[in-house]
């Protein structure tokens, strides 16, 4: 597969600013935050939050974050921003003023039974963490990478290939993690499901991991499956250099579709009609 390309931003922004029904989704770490050793002291800029709100103020947007954080921590997170929160990568989603509701009627009992091994793991590995959700386990060791070498995280893997339950979950080998999950619970299935009869006119989605290679495949050949960080072998259509480039990105958006609205009322109110 072709390298994916550069965006034309002049092409988007025309895209952009003449859709009247637009689909926007992002993932969250990696792509409206950088990595961190531990997730859990990452919080978002204030200018990722500006830019992510002024989206959402526009009625046209149907903006989705789509992470696979927990529940509770993307509502912390956007709990002032009008936002669509989908968690566990599609386990749960939450609309703007609701509860948080389950979309697939599957269990994640296969967790409890695989937990002490991933306990152990992490004790074995100090300075590791291990993250328990309700449809997966995630070790991350970002902060003691320089200590796990490439043959000892193959011994890993292959360690958790033989546990006995091992038919019971999927495994990703991510950036600087190892993520167990629940089959049938993942960003494109969620989407596929989620979307159903809804049209859109301009749809876009940017994410930076294994997780959203899945997402960018559900979208046609036209939309902007946007992926952070060039990649030979991608499902997206176009790249961005780097997650530092994500929010100046949304803020060109942003930008130009407010010149866009504004020069559109400056001929309505008669400019140009000569």
């Amino acid at each position: 597969m072709d390298m994916t390309r550069d965006i034309n931003l002049d092409r988007l922004a025309l895209d952009y600013n003449t859709a009247t029904s637009r689909l926007i989704l992002f993932d969250y770490d990696g792509t409206l935050v950088p990595f961190a050793n531990d997730p859990s002291t990452v919080q978002m800029a204030p200018d990722a939050r500006e830019w992510i709100s002024a989206l959402t103020a526009d009625k046209r947007n149907h903006l989705l974050v789509i992470s696979g954080r927990y529940k509770e921590y993307l509502e912390l997170i956007f709990k002032t921003i009008p936002i669509v929160l989908v968690a566990e990568h599609g386990g749960f989603y939450k609309n703007p003023g609701n509860a948080w509701r389950q979309m697939f009627p599957i269990s994640g009992d296969w967790i409890i039974k695989t937990l002490p091994a991933l306990r152990a793991l992490a004790f074995h590995y100090e300075g590791s963490i291990l993250e328990q959700k309700n449809f997966s386990l995630a070790w991350h060791y970002g902060g003691i990478s320089d200590k796990v070498t490439d043959s000892e995280k193959k011994q890993i893997l292959a360690a958790i290939r033989a546990l006995p339950n091992y038919n019971n979950f999927l495994v990703y080998d991510g950036e600087f993690t190892i993520e167990l999950r629940t089959p049938g619970i993942d960003k494109s299935s969620f989407i596929s499901r989620w979307v159903g009869s809804r049209n859109y006119d301009f749809v876009m989605a940017v994410g930076d991991s294994q997780t959203d290679e899945d997402l960018f495949k559900v979208f046609a050949k036209n939309s902007y499956t946007i992926k952070v960080g060039k990649s030979p072998d991608s499902a997206s259509n176009f790249h961005l250099t780097g997650q530092e480039d994500v929010i100046p990105f949304i803020e060109n958006l942003v930008i130009s579709n407010r010149d866009f609205d504004r020069m559109k009322t400056n001929i309505g109110l008669g400019w140009g009609s000569d």
